[in-house]
């Protein structure tokens, strides 16, 4: 038998094994995912507003929504588990200008933490911080950023009085405490609510101190130094240090979370 019949041989027995181990030995089956929709608002300056826009078929609004998604599309390329986004509205306010409501569409692993959602916000904020969101001028001014659809999302409940609830600085009507809650607002049963008794319950100087969910005042300079200056709400169930700062302008991500 000569050499080359016998590399024949051996290629053709090779070949076979592989062939083999991938029927016998299959891939570890792929992780299953679910449709993650997040709500988020930013500010526009660079675009001027008109009347137009009001209207999602009018050609001003597609001319627009086209270049924030297009824009979206750059901004999260290296990210695998983006999928879209869908500009909803764009209005316009006498102090901000031109905001833009868009949902974020992304297809996570069940299992996923809340670690993945805190590192696209803060992915996101930051790129608002820096002033642009691929080839779009952007502003992290009256940002928002709320989870409506998948596993990190929360049914919005009503307060006491049948009004809705503000949204906190973390772009959720979610809270934990008085803190993160807007002006004139108190954090009742887990929602910023707007009541009489609201304002005077935020004790805290907004500028020096971090309001715990129990009340209790600490130093900013104890945010995020790792020690649990904070006592645990076991209502809430969660800790207020660890967390963002008070006024969206000034926001930190906390390797906490």
């Amino acid at each position: 038998m000569d050499k080359h019949h016998l590399n024949f041989i051996f290629i053709k027995i090779f070949l076979i094994l592989i062939l083999s181990n991938s029927i016998f030995c299959p891939l570890p089956p792929s992780r299953p995912l679910v449709r993650t929709v997040i709500q988020i608002k930013i500010n526009l300056p660079e675009l001027p507003f008109n009347s137009e826009m009001n209207l999602k078929t009018s050609k001003n609004f597609k001319e627009a929504a086209r270049d924030i998604n297009e824009a979206f599309e750059q901004f999260w390329q290296n990210e695998p588990s983006f999928r879209e986004s869908n500009v909803s509205r764009l209005q316009h306010d006498q102090v901000l200008g031109t905001l833009a409501t868009i949902y974020l569409n992304f297809d996570l692993p069940l299992d996923s933490s809340t670690a993945v959602l805190h590192r696209l916000k803060w992915e996101l904020f930051r790129a608002l911080k820096d002033g642009r969101i691929g080839r779009l001028h952007a502003s992290g001014d009256g940002f928002e950023f709320n989870p409506v659809e998948g596993p990190f999302s929360s049914p919005t409940l009503a307060c006491l009085d049948g009004s809705l609830p503000d949204f906190s600085i973390h772009g959720s009507t979610y809270c934990w405490s008085h803190s993160v809650c807007p002006s004139r607002t108190s954090c009742e049963h887990g929602q910023c609510c707007r009541n009489a008794e609201s304002f005077p319950r935020r004790n805290c100087d907004p500028i020096k101190e971090w309001e715990c969910a129990d009340g209790l005042c600490i130093p900013i300079s104890a945010r995020c130094d790792g020690k649990e200056d904070c006592v645990l709400d076991v209502e809430e169930g969660a800790f207020a240090l660890g967390m963002l700062l008070h006024r969206p302008s000034d926001e930190l991500y906390c390797p906490t979370g």
